[in-house]
């Protein structure tokens, strides 16, 4: 009696099952395939499944950033013409007006291409064409010859074309990709039940 009251019952250690549960847990993930780069270029453009029920909820952040990097060119361009030239007339109020304009719209644009609103993917691309349109200027300042203003010079006038026709180029990108989403969302919602909150 003395020698079972003297024993030890020795109780299973709860930290070995959980490193044993980490490890299997571990290697289940192995074992599911990982996406390659095309596979979720593919899915983001062609989304299925899960991946159109979480369009409800997240916005399209990828439209609204390139409006913003293709305004952020525009503006740099426009920096570089105002920066330098010391032309004022009045074709000058007017490109200033339109450069004010293509700010706004690309500001609420972006906010709305968010919100998967299918028309402002068109105004995104509008906006491109308008900032291609706005080279016009630039070629207007660079041809200039007049011996009591400054006018772009050669380098100067390459760098504002480089910057508007990436500019232009990134709006154009971010309708893209806004149609397409936006389509996406649209067939899926077409098949669900209307929820309070929908984008579209």
């Amino acid at each position: 009696m003395a020698d079972k009251k003297d024993e030890k019952v020795v109780m299973p250690d709860e930290n070995l099952f959980a490193v044993q549960e980490s490890a299997d847990v571990a290697e289940n993930f192995d074992d599911i395939p990982k996406k390659s780069l095309k596979d979720k270029i593919v899915i983001y453009f062609r989304p299925e499944g899960t991946q159109r029920e979480i369009l409800r909820y997240k916005g399209n952040s990828v439209s609204q950033l390139l409006v913003f990097f293709g305004l952020a060119c525009f503006i740099a361009g426009f920096s570089t013409i105002y920066g330098y030239i010391t032309t004022v007339d009045f074709v000058t109020g007017l490109n200033i007006l339109f450069g004010i304009l293509i700010l706004l719209f690309s500001f609420l644009c972006s906010q709305e291409m968010k919100n998967y609103k299918n028309a402002w993917n068109i105004v995104s691309f509008v906006l491109g064409g308008l900032v291609l349109l706005d080279m016009l200027y630039a070629i207007y300042t660079h041809n200039q010859v007049k011996a009591d203003i400054r006018v772009l010079d050669d380098l100067r006038f390459t760098v504002v074309l480089v910057l508007y026709i990436i500019g232009a180029a990134a709006y154009v990108v971010a309708g893209i990709i806004g149609l397409i989403r936006t389509k996406a969302l649209k067939e899926y919602l077409a098949t669900q039940a209307y929820m309070e909150g929908d984008r579209v």
